[in-house]
């Protein structure tokens, strides 16, 4: 390999390439990154614009979950900003409408006020609820209008970033909007949209019960990313307070950072953290976006070993940390349509430059950069088709969506991979050097017992260390077996803590002769509560009778449980017949009396309670007792509901 010498130091023609280009001609350097800037600049900018053709009709058909009205919407920009709902239900024709695509609606930047035209028809044999979804949470006002048969545009209602939460319909992380669909009659929606981020419109039509299903399934997987990317940091920043290296800290900052960025983008950070400041969340995408790549290069540079290793890199690193912090700056002045796709492209100019970085260093020897050159390369080409997806070149769909959730998912695991390859590669280095003093201090005089003693106290320190860590994630598991035995909903325990409970305090009550007490409590014509006012009414009535069930059950061995849907298990242990009829004769009462409003309308609600009494015979009878509880509540609803029943 050819080599040249500077200064006595001998240097491969790899390095003095490196060496050439980015001190003798910096130009190149600059020039090169300015014009890949200003291409993926001009790479947002110009983009398609869609052509208007005859706007069709969306149906939604019986056994359609969900359908996204983008195939049959158009659209139009009113300059004014002074349009109304009713001026275009009359002048319709007098629009310049464009049809919008089929997967997705993304038309960058604008100051101009949106408007969208969509017509739905279900096919339906009875009346439909469904939800319209829109799930992007940087739009600051939305509004939903109506048109009814007398062709007036009537307002259902606003969500957006800049809507105070009490004047929200439903509080969620993405903005709904709860409809009902009659049989075979067509009705038009028209939806205006006014913000200063990026107009991004996953726009989907869901049956209202498929859509809280999917709701669910997407909220746990959001929470174990979450959970996955938050356990990482913590651990990390752990390591850090404890071994003191910077690495360990900058990694779990990079991974707070980033958890933000995804709160974000996800509505999570609308919906729980920021609320209503409408100032940080329009500014939250490019500050947390900023940050994360801030303390990554840091990250980099700290990992890497820069400073030693490629001390020109580690001063190219110093000068990314600058022009990412005067970018964050940058953004708090200037409007995110300038600096929002300059951000993007630095982010994925950052990411190709570290992957070429640490390739580099992995080829000279450095065993820590190829899990960080994986890594890497794992979140580029995720933040690569999100980046395509922002800019509108590639359709927003589910794998465009959350190819960068997993791409930060790996690269989390991977980096953390690395990180304890490296910690592992210290503890060996470490573990040699002992082994190579208690070795020497064997053949030493001894005026060296003084330093043996120090280095098995150190060493006893290091295992005290991991022994404090190991105690700590037994009382995470502890904590994670608190949550599996929880219901979320009304944070009593659930159905399978109540199996666990029943048996074992059944045998008790066998063997020491005392009476134990089982109380079926069911909320009486919930059904009829879900259809009439919808499941998010429904789940906060569960929520106030569980309220109630608890204020009744607090005595020592008392406990309650939600046993399934609207239906509740409280288990008293030392109580006869006479307690337990008191007891639920309380809880009856306390229900009746719960007064809950919605949309000026009261909700009023009851229980149906079935008691069974015993003191066990045997231990493998508790299931008759449980049963003649279960008859008890069928006799209670028999007899007229609100009422207690006493097997």
């Amino acid at each position: 390999m050819d080599c040249y010498s500077k200064g006595g130091e001998r240097r491969t023609s790899f390095e003095a390439i490196t060496l050439k280009y980015s001190i003798g001609r910096p130009d190149r350097v600059y020039a090169f990154v300015s014009v890949a800037i200003l291409i993926g600049f001009v790479f947002f900018v110009f983009r398609p614009s869609y052509a208007f053709e005859k706007q069709q009709v969306t149906s939604f058909l019986e056994n359609d979950e969900s359908v996204s009205i983008l195939k049959g919407a158009s659209y139009f920009w009113d300059e004014t900003n002074n349009v109304t709902a009713d001026k275009i239900v009359a002048q319709r024709a007098s629009f310049q409408w464009r049809n919008s695509p089929k997967k997705s609606l993304n038309l960058f930047y604008s100051d101009d006020t949106l408007w969208l035209s969509f017509f739905v028809i279900s096919t339906s044999r009875n009346m439909r609820m469904i939800v319209l979804e829109i799930d992007w949470p940087f739009i600051d006002n939305i509004e939903l209008y109506r048109v009814d048969n007398d062709r007036l545009a009537v307002r259902q209602g606003m969500q957006g970033d800049h809507v105070l939460t009490h004047d929200r319909p439903l509080k969620n992380r993405a903005y709904i909007f709860p409809q009902n669909l009659e049989s075979q009659k067509q009705v038009e929606f028209l939806m205006k949209i006014t913000t200063s981020s990026l107009i991004l419109l996953p726009i989907e039509l869901w049956d209202a019960d498929a859509y809280w299903e999917n709701e669910t399934a997407t909220q746990t997987l959001l929470s174990l990313f979450f959970g996955l990317v938050i356990v990482m940091g913590i651990y990390n920043f752990g390591v850090w307070f404890y071994t003191r290296d910077v690495s360990y800290l900058y990694y779990s900052i990079f991974v707070a950072f980033v958890s933000l960025y995804e709160a974000s983008i996800t509505g999570y950070g609308f919906q729980y953290l920021w609320l209503d400041s409408a100032w940080l969340n329009d500014h939250a995408l490019v500050l947390f976006a900023g940050l994360s790549f801030l303390v990554g290069a840091l990250f980099v540079d700290a990992f890497l070993g820069l400073e030693e290793a490629n001390p020109i890199m580690h001063k190219a690193i110093g000068f990314l940390v600058i022009l990412y912090a005067a970018f964050i700056l940058f953004s708090f002045f200037v409007g995110e349509v300038y600096v929002a796709p300059l951000g993007q492209y630095m982010g994925l100019l950052l990411s190709a430059g570290t992957i070429v970085l640490s390739a580099h260093e992995w080829h000279k020897g450095n065993v820590a950069a190829r899990y960080f050159t994986v890594a890497w390369f794992v979140l580029l080409l995720g933040t690569s088709v999100y980046t395509l997806m922002l800019a509108g070149h590639i359709p927003h769909t589910i794998f465009t969506e959350s190819v960068q959730r997993v791409g930060i998912s790996l690269e989390v695991l991977l980096l953390s991979f690395a990180l304890g390859d490296r910690f592992n590669r210290q503890r060996q280095m470490a573990k040699q050097a002992t082994d190579i003093s208690l070795h020497l201090a064997t053949e030493l005089n001894r005026s060296h017992e003084e330093k043996i003693r120090i280095q098995a106290q150190a060493q006893q320190g290091l295992e005290d260390k991991v022994e404090q860590r190991t105690e700590e994630l037994r009382e995470a598991k502890k904590r994670l077996e608190l949550l599996s035995i929880t219901d979320q909903l009304t944070e009593l325990k659930n159905r399978r803590c109540f199996d666990d409970c029943y048996t074992s305090e059944y045998k008790r009550a066998f063997r020491s002769r005392s009476s134990i007490a089982v109380m079926m409590i069911d909320i009486d014509h919930f059904k009829r509560v879900n259809d009439t006012y919808g499941h998010l009414v429904g789940d906060e009535c569960i929520r106030r009778v569980a309220q109630a069930i608890h204020i009744h059950s607090q005595r020592p061995g008392d406990m309650a449980f939600r046993y399934g849907g609207e239906e509740f298990v409280v288990l008293l242990t030392d109580t006869d017949c006479g307690g337990s009829g008191n007891v639920a004769q309380l809880i009856r009462q306390e229900v009746e009396r719960i007064q809950y409003q919605y949309n000026g309308a009261v909700v009023g609600l009851s229980v149906s309670i079935g008691i069974a009494t015993t003191i066990p015979s045997d231990e493998v009878s508790e299931k008759n007792v449980l049963q003649q509880a279960d008859d008890a509540l069928y006799q209670a609803k028999k007899n007229g509901r609100n009422r207690v029943e006493v097997a």
